[in-house]
């Protein structure tokens, strides 16, 4: 149940899902960098995926990490 709601947060804040799921680590700092570039090229033009892939690497660090 703990995972569903992790992967619920996931895809609306990635980075506090993997900060929840695995502490101040290497993951966490590589999705912060990620949903910040993300955030960055969704605001000075039209793509939008880097959130995205935020929420995926979020998703695969919570379904892999015990």
């Amino acid at each position: 149940m703990y995972n569903f709601l992790l992967i619920i947060l996931a895809l609306i804040i990635p980075p506090l899902a993997v900060f929840m799921k695995s502490g101040l680590n290497f993951n966490f700092f590589f999705n912060i960098a990620i949903y910040t570039v993300g955030v960055l090229l969704s605001v000075f033009t039209d793509f939008s995926f880097g959130a995205l892939i935020a929420a995926f690497h979020a998703i695969w660090i919570i379904c892999t990490t015990d």
